[in-house]
């Protein structure tokens, strides 16, 4: 199943799809672009760890070049986003702040599972 909440409202816009296959079906979760730009930027640190997210946002890679992209660590995915900090998107609205931080857990409890199901994970980024 494909959760589709976060681009609800901005279909026909740019996307990204994170998923996984578990019993031959997509579990995955299908996030608006601009939420997903927001959630890597209240990631963002200078000193990135390999094999993340932020590692690619920041060399504009990975995932921005091939779709789909393996990600390579999941668990440095999931520390960058426990790492994240709302003060860092620079945005003055009250509703993308709160959905963007309910992407963020919503996200981190998603990862978790291929993790203990042993599943790679994939970005489609379009």
């Amino acid at each position: 199943m494909i959760e589709t909440k976060y681009i609800d409202g901005y279909e026909g816009e740019g996307e990204v799809l994170i998923y996984y296959f578990y019993n031959d079906q997509k579990e995955g979760m299908l996030i608006w672009e601009g939420y997903f730009e927001f959630l890597l930027l209240g990631c963002y640190c200078k000193d990135f760890q390999i094999g993340g997210l932020i590692e690619n946002y920041y060399n504009h890679s990975g995932f921005y070049d091939n779709s789909p992209w393996k990600i390579e660590n999941l668990n440095v995915v999931i520390s960058e986003l426990e790492n994240f900090n709302i003060q860092k998107i620079d945005i003055d609205s009250h509703n993308i702040n709160n959905i963007v931080l309910k992407l963020k857990n919503e996200l981190i409890s998603f990862l978790r599972i291929p993790i203990l199901k042993k599943k790679e994970v994939f970005i489609e980024y379009n």
